[in-house]
């Protein structure tokens, strides 16, 4: 009988910026044995409208946070935006294209359960698990059985009685950068991604980013 790899996971996400939650769902997924790999994408633009910081910004801060992973992670442009007009990504046109490049590979779709809570809104939601079938997170606050939709038994994968990962959100994150109070996020940053942001000048406190627009003015 040949040997069948374990599927990869796809964590896909705004990653703006990553965050060390986004670094326990990577290390979650691969020490469940469910998936051998895990492929960050970040998107290109997000279909909610939230503006993003830019793209070039957010792939190198993904890799710095995921590179604690080695080889087991990798992360893709694959949403990169296009130029001059950029359109939008939805993750069913992500998993078909990705399909399309690695025939036989087989998938899982890696997602918080607090992002099930817009699944109504996916494009193609239940075509993308036939493609890649979830491997729901658990998060604090954000039960699966309370979601919107209902998930087969057979792709979900229940943790530890009582296990949860922290609800830390990117939005947070940028709230207390933008307040100028970097040091409530130190720890919760990955350290060379909080240094990256501190040299690119990203989610800077409101007075200097008003003074910075005023000197290009």
């Amino acid at each position: 009988m040949p040997f069948t790899p374990p599927p990869t996971g796809l964590f896909g996400g705004a990653f703006n910026p990553p965050h060390v939650a986004h670094v326990l769902v990577a290390a979650w997924a691969l020490a469940g044995g469910e998936v051998d790999e895990v492929w960050v994408i970040p998107s290109g633009g997000h279909p909610f409208g939230k503006n993003l910081a830019p793209f070039e910004d957010r792939l190198e801060m993904c890799r710095l946070a995921f590179a604690c992973f080695g080889p087991r992670a990798r992360v893709l442009e694959v949403e990169r935006p296009a130029e001059p007009a950029p359109r939008i990504r939805f993750s069913i046109d992500t998993v078909r294209e990705l399909s399309a490049q690695y025939p036989g590979r087989h998938w899982r779709w890696i997602m918080g359960s607090d992002t099930l809570e817009d699944a109504p809104r996916w494009r193609e939601f239940e075509e993308l698990l036939r493609l890649a079938p979830a491997l729901v997170v658990p998060r604090r606050g954000h039960a699966e059985s309370a979601a919107p939709v209902a998930l087969p038994k057979a792709i979900q994968r229940s943790g530890a009685r009582g296990f949860a990962l922290p609800d830390l959100s990117s939005t947070f994150i940028r709230a207390r950068l933008a307040a100028g109070s970097e040091g409530e996020v130190a720890g919760l940053v990955p350290r060379p991604v909080l240094g990256y942001i501190r040299e690119r000048g990203l989610y800077r406190p409101a007075k200097d980013e008003e003074r910075r627009t005023r000197d290009e003015s």
